[in-house]
């Protein structure tokens, strides 16, 4: 008796542990619900969570059919200034695929997609307030971290216009300016349509030789081409 006694005991202790881990796998994020979205504050903003046991709500937005969008979380981010707010999403968990996007709207089934640069970035407003949804395109879940990088708008750079180009002097040259805001002009060659951004420049080499014109930034994929011509026509 004593031996059934010990191997009943134990199979109990047993049941009972792996039914309470069960229970702690089971539970869903705070935030993955919109109602109980986590408020983040800050312009610059580097979120560590996880999307664990989290699932989606009836009408809230999922992505396409083919590849939907599954455990989502929920953050909300009053704007501190204008600008535009770079959204990126990492994570070690395979078949996970971090998916960040902002919304505007107070209802889950009623919200409409923040309007998006050219460059993939987010225009927000000074004192508005945005839904921000993380969720996984891909079986996998669990720990991610969500950066926030806001970029207040700057000037546009002169050069916009054909008309305005800006000269490159010297054998050696740097311009540091802003895209932003910049427009397409309707006879640009190989116009990519609306919501391209363009600047120009005119180069007369004085002496024959390479010339090798290089573009680098941090928040998008620049494309450059080089013309001949007086006209932009």
């Amino acid at each position: 008796m004593g031996i059934k006694f010990r191997i009943w005991h134990f199979l109990v202790a047993a049941a009972v542990l792996i039914l309470s881990a069960q229970r702690v796998r089971a539970t869903a994020p705070a935030n993955n619900s919109f109602t109980n979205a986590t408020l983040v504050t800050g312009t610059n903003i580097t979120i560590n969570d996880s999307n664990l046991n989290a699932s989606t709500e009836p009408g809230e937005p999922t992505g396409p059919s083919y590849n939907p969008f599954r455990a989502s979380v929920w953050y909300k981010w009053t704007v501190p200034v204008t600008g535009a707010v770079y959204l990126t999403g990492s994570t070690t968990v395979n078949n996970f695929y971090v998916v960040p996007q902002i919304y505007r709207g107070t209802a889950v089934n009623a919200l409409t997609p923040g309007t998006t640069l050219p460059d993939g970035s987010y225009e927000v407003f000074a004192g508005e307030t945005v839904k921000i949804q993380v969720c996984s395109q891909g079986v996998g879940s669990g720990p991610f971290t969500l950066n926030l990088s806001l970029i207040p708008p700057v000037p546009t750079s002169a050069n916009d216009a054909f008309t305005n180009s800006a000269a490159i002097t010297g054998t050696n040259y740097h311009f540091a300016g802003s895209i932003y805001g910049a427009t397409t002009e309707a006879n640009e060659p190989f116009n990519g349509g609306a919501g391209w951004e363009t600047l120009w420049w005119h180069y007369s080499p004085a002496v024959s030789g390479n010339f090798f014109p290089t573009v680098t930034t941090g928040q998008f994929t620049p494309v450059l081409r080089v013309f001949e011509g007086n006209q932009i026509d």
